[in-house]
């Protein structure tokens, strides 16, 4: 089985109690070089000891993808922006990477909620087939507008909307 190593993205150095973010090492399409971002959210830290009970596990992990070459340059500038660095110069991809999937830039590819170390490991699973079967994954509507993973790669969440009122 093929293997793919989990660097730390950002998040708390405790990000077992208070969340943290996961990056892949980069992917090519054969286009373009892309990102997995595994995110985990402690549903108690996040929403309350009483919401999270409600909640069918205690842990939220989620899959997703994250191509900055991708984003239009108006959305690019949009998201440094919103994260205060629009005078810096981002010479790092990873930084690209971390601003992207903040402002929502990102397809979403999986997630679930349950037991934090079975949900760590499907999702790694769960990037190597989107890897595997990268563009099929990016064909799946991300909304109920019908929206793809490539339209929100692109920054588009409205799709073919969007692009027939151009």
């Amino acid at each position: 089985m093929k293997k793919m190593k989990w660097s730390f993205l950002s998040g708390d150095g405790n990000w077992e109690d208070h969340g943290g973010k996961f990056i892949s090492p980069p992917q090519s399409s054969g286009e373009f070089t892309y990102w997995f971002v595994l995110e985990v959210i402690n549903w108690e830290e996040a929403v309350g000891e009483r919401e999270a009970a409600d909640i069918d596990g205690n842990y939220n992990v989620s899959l997703s993808v994250v191509a900055p070459s991708e984003c239009p340059i108006a959305d690019l500038k949009n998201a440094m922006e919103s994260c205060g660095l629009e005078d810096m110069e981002i010479d790092s991809p990873l930084m690209l990477v971390e601003i992207l999937y903040s402002y929502g830039i990102h397809a979403n590819v999986w997630n679930e909620d349950g037991c934090l170390k079975d949900l760590m490991q499907k999702g790694k699973q769960k990037a190597i087939e989107a890897e595997f079967m990268f563009g099929f994954a990016m064909d799946k509507h991300q909304n109920a507008i019908g929206a793809t993973g490539w339209d929100f790669l692109q920054g588009n969440p409205l799709g073919d909307l969007k692009r027939e009122a151009s």
